[in-house]
């Protein structure tokens, strides 16, 4: 039984606070975050433990920031996020990657 919760760039700030409650007590398993939120509001995330990125982040500088102090973290990414992929990683990681 797996509850979610999701903050993007339209919620409003009462649906944010109750968002993020959520999930840092424990009542949502999985919380779901757009770029676009992290970009105008900058929140710190309290209680993530393993973090799946459905893409890599136009910014790298965001994904280190989520990525930094997690249990796990896994890309989700196909052949079209090739240069997003090889700013995080670098050139020779990335070609091994798809080669």
């Amino acid at each position: 039984d797996y509850s979610l919760c999701w903050l993007s760039e339209y919620e409003d700030e009462g649906q944010v606070t109750g968002a993020r409650a959520k999930f840092f007590n424990g009542h949502a398993k999985l919380m779901l975050i757009t770029e676009r939120f992290h970009f105008y509001h900058r929140f710190q995330i309290r209680g993530i433990k393993h973090l799946i990125f459905y893409q890599p982040w136009e910014h790298q500088d965001f994904t280190l920031e989520y990525a930094l102090g997690v249990e796990s973290c896994a890309f989700l990414y196909c052949q079209y996020d090739w240069l997003r992929m090889e700013r995080l990683v670098g050139t020779q990681k990335i070609e091994a990657l798809f080669s």
